[in-house]
């Protein structure tokens, strides 16, 4: 009897915005540097002149498994099948008039990976598993009102996609091979709002549509035994189509300076996992075999909640800094 778990979607907010620093909150609602180019692009017509950002970051993800005795396939718990992976984003932003901005973006927040140890008990169901997408998002953005703003990006998604496993090979004890990997470029779009009607108060809402994946390529079977011989020579090297949707969003998001040291940030998000659920499979064999899966994923929301402060520091007086000055003016501000 297992418990019942409730788990998010494959898309990750750490693509190197300042949104870290607030647990994503204000995503939409942050035009004050380039990145808005990706997280809301009617923010890039706010920016004063040509402005760049780039940034990384090292995130590291941990499974754990135990199959407790309850399978006769022999092997170890597979270690951890994620461990260390990038992640990060580049962008431009900038204005072609006082009323027109454009942006560029590049970064990916869709997909993750597992590789598992050659001797995991579960090879059986799959060894190595691979989806990641990158997007790359020219817009531009309109400023109809000294207040209000709108944009429009195009959404040009690369993807990459690998499957193995090392099913059973019938007779012998050896483990057979199955592997499945291809690309695609899917297109979608990105449109966003920021409403500004207090220097203090910024709203921004987003909408960035469903993508599609279709992926293509000839399943490799190989070191299966005798007694799947008729099926391997059927099948090996088989085209075969897989297809899947990136899910739309929506994105809600407040900036609210509370005084001139602290700006609190909120965020409300849904997104459309229910089309993801849905997974197309074609063989083109002569009996031209196809399926649809629905594997029963629901639409996910979320809330996140974040603060900025500033705080004064004493400026250094001799070239180092040293603890127990006196606070003099000018005061530094720094953000925490």
């Amino acid at each position: 009897m297992a418990p019942f778990a409730n788990a998010g979607g494959l898309m990750l907010w750490e693509i190197g915005t300042p949104t870290l620093g607030t647990a994503s909150a204000g995503w939409a609602a942050m035009p004050e540097d380039a990145s808005t180019a990706y997280t809301n692009p009617a923010g890039t017509v706010w920016r004063q002149g040509i402005e760049m950002r780039a940034a990384g970051q090292a995130m590291y993800g941990d499974i754990g498994f135990s199959e407790g005795g309850l399978t006769n396939v022999s092997g170890n718990d597979g270690g951890n099948p994620v461990g260390w992976f990038p992640g990060g984003g580049a962008f431009v932003a900038g204005r072609l008039a006082d009323n027109l901005g454009w942006g560029v973006a590049l970064a990916g927040n869709f997909g993750l990976g597992l590789d598992y140890d050659d001797s995991w008990a579960g090879r059986r169901f799959a060894q190595e598993s691979v989806l990641i997408g990158m997007s790359a998002i020219p817009s531009l953005s309109w400023k109809v009102h000294p207040c209000l703003s709108v944009g429009a990006g195009l959404n040009i998604m690369g993807f990459y996609f690998k499957y193995r496993s090392e099913p059973r090979a019938g007779l012998i004890p050896e483990d057979a091979r199955f592997k499945y990997r291809d690309t695609d470029i899917g297109y979608g779009g990105n449109l966003g709002i920021i409403y500004r009607p207090v220097p203090e108060t910024t709203f921004g809402l987003t909408y960035t549509s469903k993508v599609e994946a279709d992926f293509s390529d000839r399943v490799t079977l190989d070191n299966f035994g005798p007694l799947f011989e008729p099926l391997v020579e059927r099948f090996d090297g088989t085209k075969t189509e897989i297809d899947l949707n990136v899910p739309a969003t929506v994105t809600a998001s407040l900036q609210q300076k509370l005084t001139a040291a602290t700006t609190i940030y909120a965020n409300l998000a849904w997104q459309d996992w229910t089309e993801y659920a849905g997974v197309g499979l074609e063989i083109d064999n002569p009996d031209q075999t196809s399926l649809r899966v629905n594997r029963g994923y629901k639409d996910t929301g979320h809330f996140a909640l974040g603060f900025a402060t500033l705080f004064p520091v004493a400026p250094c007086r001799t070239g180092r800094c040293q603890p127990g000055l006196p606070m003099t003016a000018p005061w530094h501000q720094r953000r925490r």
